[in-house]
C-alpha cells in the first residue's frame, strides 16, 4: 500500500511530520499509531462517496483535539482510493493542513509527541 497524507507547504510538513508519504502496511500503521498519539477524535464523517471502476473518492469532514495543546482543529477532506486485487492499493488524502498544523502551535512553535518523546518545531510569529 502508498499511503499519503497531502501538503506542499514546508512549514506545514515539519509541524506534522506525517504529511508524506508512506510505503507498506508496517508505516502505514505506524502512521496511525502516531495520529492517534497526537489526535483525539470529536467528530468525523463521510459524507459522499463516488466510484469508477477501481478508483474511489470519499468526501467528508472531521474534528480532532490536538493533545500536545488542548487546541482543536476542524476540516472538511476528501480521500482518492485505488483499489486492486480487492484491496487498497494506494491511499491519498487530502485536508486544511494548515488548520491542524496551527491546532499544535504554541507561542510561535508546534508541540507534537512523537515515538512518546515532546518535539518542539519553530514557526513563524
Amino acid at each position: 500500500i502508498e499511503y499519503t497524507v497531502n501538503t506542499r507547504d514546508t512549514v506545514t510538513r515539519e509541524a506534522i511530520p506525517w504529511s508524506t508519504t508512506f510505503h507498506g502496511a508496517g508505516e502505514v500503521q505506524a502512521f496511525f499509531m502516531r495520529l492517534m498519539r497526537n489526535f483525539d477524535v470529536l467528530g468525523f464523517s463521510v459524507e459522499r462517496l463516488l466510484a469508477d471502476a477501481d478508483e474511489v473518492a470519499a468526501f467528508g469532514h472531521f474534528k480532532y483535539l490536538a493533545k500536545p495543546t488542548g487546541a482543536t482543529c476542524e476540516t472538511d477532506w476528501c480521500a482518492r482510493f485505488s483499489i486492486r486485487e480487492g484491496r487498497i492499493a494506494r491511499y491519498q488524502f487530502f485536508e486544511d493542513s494548515y488548520a491542524i498544523a496551527r491546532a499544535f502551535r504554541r507561542s510561535g512553535h508546534w508541540e507534537l509527541a512523537v515515538d512518546d518523546e515532546r518535539q518542539t518545531v519553530p514557526g513563524a510569529d
